[in-house]
């Protein structure tokens, strides 16, 4: 049948070549999205973990401060240690002699001390404080 220049195409005619995707062409396609998708998971995954190691972090460093400024409050600066644990966190707080080569630093009766505070294993604070010496 034709018209003219144009030609009429049969239903038949019109979808022939036309036959969709294959199986496995949606396979293919679908393991490269699951990839994809695993890949994304991964990376949220990973950032989720590195935040949550941020707030920790940061709760941590916030209570070594508080514990040193407490310290720091009682203006009290006798040699000695104290341990605890708090929201989830062991702590240290010490007062000690600043010590070079293996000496105590001092001049005119007094001596130069730390107070050091260390929070879990990675947040460590430190201070020096010039006190009369009391031997």
């Amino acid at each position: 049948m034709k018209t003219g220049i144009f030609q009429t195409l049969t239903n038949e005619q019109k979808h022939k070549g036309e036959e969709g995707f294959s199986l496995l062409e949606v396979i293919a396609s679908l393991g490269v999205l699951s990839m994809m998708l695993l890949i994304v998971y991964e990376i949220s995954i990973g950032g989720m973990k590195r935040a949550e190691e941020a707030k920790n972090d940061l709760l941590a460093l916030a209570l070594a401060q508080s514990l040193m400024d407490e310290k720091l409050a009682q203006n009290k600066w006798d040699e000695g240690s104290e341990a605890g644990e708090t929201t989830g966190f062991t702590w240290t707080r010490e007062v000690g002699d600043y010590e070079t080569d293996e000496r105590p630093v001092e001049a005119r009766g007094q001596v130069l001390r730390k107070l050091s505070v260390t929070v879990g294993d990675r947040t460590e604070l430190a201070t020096l404080r010039l006190v009369e010496e009391r031997r």
